[in-house]
């Protein structure tokens, strides 16, 4: 999603997947953090704080209000 399908490598989602819900790309990232969080991956956390600060705050409040 962040490339626009720029980048391909084999996996994720086929591309009618990011064209079809403008959500699914903040859907993803919200994947991709509670995976994180649940593999423990700090180094992904880490990085996804340092290249979306805002998103990460947000995703942050998310899970406070979940309960995480």
């Amino acid at each position: 999603a962040v490339s626009n399908n720029v980048l391909v490598n084999g996996f994720g989602h086929p591309q009618d997947y990011w064209k079809g819900d403008e959500t699914n790309a903040g859907k993803e990232l919200w994947a991709e953090y509670f995976s994180y969080h649940m593999a423990g991956d700090e180094e992904s956390l880490y990085n996804l704080l340092r290249f979306f600060p805002e998103a990460s705050k947000v995703l942050d409040q998310y899970a406070q209000s979940l309960g995480g």
